[in-house]
Formats: C-alpha cells, sequence, structure tokens
C-alpha cells in the first residue's frame, strides 16, 4: 500500500499551526510517507497535487478545521478519497473571538458531523468540540494526538541559564487571544529587577509599544519582533510566560520545556491539562497578571533540581517520536477503510 498524504493548508495559517503542520509532515517523510502540500491559494499547484492523490489513491490532511476543511471535504467527496480534520484550539472560544454568527455555527456542526476523522491536538481541545456538537451527533473517529516540539529543541545542547538573572519571556503572535497587553501589567506587578524579552510581530505591537513605552525606556521591556525560534531563544530568560485567553495545546510551552526551560501561565485548560498533573505550581491561580507575576517570583524561588526533573517528567509524556507513530498509525488506518 503507497503511503501518500495530501496536506490541505490555509494561507493564513501562523504560529503553532503552521509549525506543528511543517514538524508532522517531516516526521511522517521518515515513516515511508510521501508527503504533498496544497495551499489554497496556489489553484496551479493544486491541480498537480489533486492529481497525484487520485493517481496513489493517498489521504487528505486538512490541516485545521475552517477553510481547509471546507476544501478538503469537498475534494474528499469528488475523488473518494479519505480525509482527515485537525482541531487545534477550543471551537467555542475560536468563534466567540471570530464572532461567528449562526450560520456559521450551524454549518460547522453539520460538517463535523460528517467528517470521517477528526484529530484534537489535545483533551482540552476535544472537550471544546463536543460541547459545541455533542457527541450523540458526531459520526467521526475522534482521536486526540498532543502537539509535541520539534526534535531540535529536545536534541540541542543544553545550557544553563543565569541564575541571578530576572529575564522571563514571551513567544508568540501578538493578537488578541494571546493578550500580550497583560504581559504589561505582569511585567509592573513584578520587582523592577525583572525583564521581559518579547518575541513576535501582530496587529497589538504598536500598541504594545506604545502601552510599553516607559518599560522600554527602562531597559524592562524589550520586543524582539520576528525572528526565528529555537532551543536558545528560550534559554536567554529564566521562564517563559503564557497568558492566552484560550489555546489548542501551547506549542510556546512545549518548546520552552523541551529547551529545559520552565514556564508559568494562566490556567487555562489545555495549559493545566499538559502541566498539572507533574507541575501545579506553574499555573497561576487565576488569568489575572498579579496571580502570573506571583508564579513567575515562586518559580524562580523553587529548587532548580526539582524543577528540571518535573521538566524531564511532563517532556516524556511529550515524545516527537511518539507523536509521529500516533499519527502514522491513524493514517495508515484512514488508507485501509
Amino acid at each position: 500500500m503507497a503511503k501518500h498524504v495530501l496536506f490541505v493548508h490555509d494561507n493564513r495559517s501562523l504560529g503553532g499551526v503552521a509549525a506543528v503542520s511543517h514538524q508532522l509532515a517531516e516526521a511522517l517523510v521518515t515513516r515511508g510517507w510521501a508527503v504533498d502540500h496544497w495551499h489554497l491559494g496556489n489553484v496551479a499547484a493544486g491541480a498537480a497535487r489533486l492529481r497525484r492523490l487520485v493517481r496513489e489513491r493517498g489521504v487528505l490532511l486538512a490541516t485545521q478545521n475552517f477553510s481547509a476543511s471546507y476544501v478538503a471535504a469537498g475534494v474528499a467527496q469528488i475523488c473518494r478519497r479519505p480525509w482527515v480534520m485537525c482541531v487545534h484550539g477550543p471551537v467555542w472560544k475560536v468563534l466567540e473571538f471570530g464572532r461567528a454568527g449562526r450560520r456559521k455555527r450551524d454549518f460547522l456542526a453539520w460538517l463535523y458531523r460528517r467528517t470521517p476523522t477528526i484529530v484534537c491536538s489535545s483533551r482540552a481541545s476535544l472537550d471544546s468540540l463536543l460541547e459545541f456538537c455533542p457527541s450523540a451527533a458526531l459520526r467521526p473517529r475522534l482521536a486526540v494526538i498532543r502537539n509535541t516540539a520539534n526534535p531540535a529543541f529536545f536534541a540541542s545542547p543544553r545550557v544553563e541559564t543565569a541564575t541571578g538573572s530576572r529575564d522571563i519571556g514571551f513567544v508568540g503572535r501578538l493578537s488578541p487571544e494571546k493578550q500580550p497587553l497583560d504581559l504589561l501589567d505582569t511585567l509592573r506587578a513584578l520587582p523592577a529587577a525583572y525583564r521581559l524579552h518579547v518575541v513576535g510581530s501582530g496587529p497589538l505591537q504598536a500598541s504594545l509599544a506604545e502601552q510599553g513605552r516607559h518599560e522600554i525606556a527602562a531597559g524592562r521591556l524589550l520586543l524582539a519582533g520576528t525572528a526565528a525560534v529555537s532551543a536558545q531563544t528560550y534559554r536567554q530568560w529564566r521562564a517563559t510566560l503564557l497568558c492566552s485567553a484560550y489555546e489548542g495545546y501551547p506549542l510556546a510551552l512545549l518548546e520552552s520545556l523541551a529547551s529545559g526551560v520552565p514556564v508559568a501561565s494562566t490556567p487555562i485548560p489545555p495549559a493545566v491539562e499538559m502541566l498539572g498533573r507533574h507541575a501545579p505550581y506553574m499555573l497561576a491561580a487565576s488569568a489575572a497578571p498579579a496571580a502570573l507575576a506571583r508564579t513567575v517570583e515562586d518559580l524562580l524561588a523553587a529548587d532548580a533540581q526539582a524543577v528540571a526533573r518535573d521538566i524531564a517528567s511532563i517532556n516524556a509524556e511529550h515524545d516527537p517520536g511518539a507523536f509521529a507513530d500516533e499519527w502514522d498509525a491513524l493514517l495508515s488506518g484512514c488508507l485501509r477503510t
């Protein structure tokens, strides 16, 4: 049986979705898959990819559960090929932030009920999907395959961060759902010795720079803009912060932990899912910036060896090889149906 998969990408997909999709494609190649990519804006390339899909009797993989899935569902029907939908974020929260109307919500519920295979990036995403579209109405084969960091974050040499520093960081898109302006209130609640590095860009970048101008002038807020992110990015600081309104399964936390750097997060469901078993002290008591600041201070005061052991336990549950194996098995099963 030929192992061929066609990734269907929304051209607007950024950040974690794009990174995880790229990581998955690379992992599948190592397991004998022929991988093609179709970005929806490239019609000419799409036609060639579809011909190969039909010829090799492959499987379609929609990298997110909105526009990419709309196209994949139609193509799968025409080409008579199996397809898989990826659900990264919590459906209800995404629709609320996007102010989706009743017509779109009804269409999505109809599509989800008719999707043969849905893979969620976390149990929290699955729970949100089932809340939006109750399980009694679903026909697909549901699965949870939790995201993990790229193997490069695990493989790079460990470098100890200076214990005397009070540098902390954030990696992510500066957009409303990430709530980057809350980082300013978190920084202001911390002693003056703390410095916050922000890596990323987006629609709130100008607002962050304007509202944080005093912290920038004082050297407490450093805006790096868009930059390549590696393990060394995270190792510049003592902890990585997350204050999002919602996430699917936060890649920045996974990358930071894989790099050996602890995290401090507000208690959104996927962060609780990731951290609650081994390192609940990395979760703030609430979403308030002051609570996140207290978590940062407690984290930096904690026993470094104990924190390192807890990070190792979390990383062991997010092995990149296991991630690839689960996807390999799921897609192979789709080809046999």
